[in-house]
């Protein structure tokens, strides 16, 4: 659909390969962890984390100039990145992080997609 719009508005579009689907199995190693004081009234605790991990992901390969011919294709993926994460108190954590994304592109060389987000956790509090 987006494709059509910038069609209609005098813009050529060649997407030769693009996502459409991603999982992967990571790992999480927290080298950094500590504890901060504000006005000396509460303690609040952070950690720094490297992420690594491997997955599948399919794309999809446009074929001609007009995108009627397109394959998919599933590739092997490689993961690495960094995260930070502050917990305001025992139940919630601000998290930010970048992830960077590696597999075999389509003929020849790799691609490296990169993520970056923001987000909450929340944490349940398990069996006493």
């Amino acid at each position: 659909a987006l494709k059509d719009k910038l069609v209609q508005a005098g813009l050529t579009v060649n997407l030769p390969q693009y996502l459409q689907y991603r999982t992967t199995l990571n790992g999480l190693w927290s080298p950094v962890y500590g504890k901060v004081g504000f006005l000396s009234s509460q303690l609040y605790e952070y950690d720094m984390n490297l992420v690594f991990g491997a997955g599948l992901m399919g794309t999809q390969t446009t074929l001609d100039q007009e995108g009627k011919q397109t394959e998919h294709t599933p590739t092997f993926t490689a993961e690495v990145g960094a995260g930070f994460r502050f917990w305001m108190n025992e139940t919630f954590a601000l998290r930010i992080g970048y992830r960077h994304y590696f597999y075999a592109a389509k003929g020849g060389g790799f691609s490296k997609p990169a993520e970056f987000s923001i987000g909450f956790s929340y944490f349940t509090g398990g069996p006493e």
